[in-house]
């Protein structure tokens, strides 16, 4: 076992080790690490631990921007802990303070790449262990494993090694690209929330980095996934279809740096990975593309989800018609171009939801907006009110009931309460114009 773990690590090499052997010809660091407070008042940034109390002052006091929002005449919203729209404390709705990682943008020159997950190989065909959006890569090696794990490992690290490096290398043919390649592909990339987000942030960097580019490697099975990305200036025939059977060879790969920014928790009796970070760049994100009109948004938009889908509202009828009474709008986002969306919510005032990728919209919300989110009893991600904490927006959220946990928390329906969801839109309304 030890000769064959000793074989597998001698295919693998890291950033630093690639560098040392001229495999990674440049680095570009397009964003520096942060400090950063995360509560419910905002993200707020500081540049050590002796700075840190002063910033704590600041968002306990509710970080008043100093720039009034002009649409909002109500009194200031302050939430430092997190807490629902009741003023109830959840688990994993917490203040906490994190540090994140430099985004470097590196360039490999004579490098392949599989194009529908996160593997890229050297010119000495050397898997690159340190280019992985987990925290372990599927080809590493464990270390210091007793007898039982190091017989599991050796099966999966052989059936893995077999898949994702044998198979590729000597059973298909390798496609080779002339010019400079952007590796921009994701596991998860086919899922709306994900592409808008983590797989256009690689595409930032590699913009901030000022690199040219020939070709882009992206996922382009769905239609927001091929529009997306001629809104945001890059040519048809630019784009290089990420699929399961391809691996590349490219003169010049370039490779953003992967968020794996994530903590393991426990929803019930599941385990499941909850985004800690992302970089303050978000904000940053589609600047070029969003309207710099003067012009402020009205609408009151709730975003249903499709009947047939899964973490969906039981008593949807009845919610919806509450929300009607306040004025909200009742738009199915899967029936729009993600043109449209963009331009929906550019003219947003509030935007509520049960949790899901369509509320990963708030990333085009005015700074001013209001994102209200539904969730149901178990499953709490933190994307979307990261993201609209980032841009400045006023987070809510309500809890509703799951009478049925026989599936995943991940795919769990919910209850809301009528009486409840008018109560909480009250007391919505204290703080934010309606």
């Amino acid at each position: 076992m030890p000769i064959l773990n000793k074989f597998f690590q001698s295919k693998t090499t890291t950033f630093t080790k690639a560098k040392e052997n001229n495999e990674i010809s440049e680095e570009v660091c397009v964003w520096n690490e942060e400090n950063v407070l995360v509560c419910g008042n905002g993200l707020f940034y500081y540049q050590n631990e002796n700075s840190l109390p002063e910033v704590l002052n600041k968002a306990l006091r509710g970080g008043v921007d100093s720039e009034k929002n002009p649409i909002d005449s109500k009194p200031h919203y302050s939430n430092f802990h997190l807490t629902d729209v009741f003023g109830n404390y959840h688990q994993f709705f917490r203040p906490y303070t994190y540090k994140t990682k430099k985004l470097i943008v590196r360039t490999l020159p004579k490098a392949y790449a599989r194009t529908n997950i996160d593997l890229v190989f050297t010119k000495s065909k050397k898997v690159l262990l340190s280019y992985t959006n987990l925290r372990t890569h599927l080809l590493d090696t464990p270390k210091n494993p007793n007898i039982q794990q190091a017989l599991v490992s050796i099966l999966r690290l052989s059936k893995n090694w077999l898949k994702l490096f044998y198979i590729p290398f000597y059973a298909r043919k390798i496609i080779k690209l002339s010019g400079s390649v952007a590796l921009l592909t994701r596991d998860v990339g086919d899922n709306y929330g994900h592409f808008i987000n983590e797989v256009m942030m690689g595409l930032y960097q590699i913009r901030l980095s000022k690199k040219k580019v020939d070709f882009y490697i992206l996922p382009q099975n769905y239609s927001f996934q091929k529009e997306l990305p001629k809104i945001l200036g890059i040519n048809e025939s630019q784009v290089i279809p990420a699929t399961k059977s391809h691996l590349i060879f490219a003169q010049e790969l370039i490779i953003p740096t992967l968020l794996n920014e994530y903590e393991i928790v426990e929803y019930r009796k599941y385990t499941h990975f909850r985004i800690f970070y992302q970089p303050s760049l978000i904000k940053h994100l589609y600047a070029e593309i969003l309207s710099q009109s003067s012009i402020l948004p009205t609408r009151k938009i709730f975003f249903t989800r499709p009947k047939d889908s899964n973490r969906n509202i039981i008593n949807n009828d009845e919610v919806e018609a509450i929300l009607k009474e306040f004025g909200f709008e009742i738009i199915l986002p899967d029936s729009l171009s993600i043109q449209k969306q963009i331009e929906l919510m550019q003219e947003c005032k509030i935007l509520a939801g049960m949790h899901g990728s369509s509320l990963i919209n708030s990333i085009f919300l005015n700074k001013h907006a209001t994102l209200f989110e539904l969730f149901s009893e178990y499953y709490h991600d933190n994307c979307p009110h990261y993201i609209a904490l980032a841009k400045g927006c006023k987070y809510f959220y309500m809890i509703g009931k799951t009478p049925d946990t026989s599936m995943h928390p991940q795919q769990e329906n919910t209850y809301i309460e009528p009486n409840t969801l008018r109560k909480a839109l009250e007391n919505i309304k204290k703080y934010v114009e309606f």
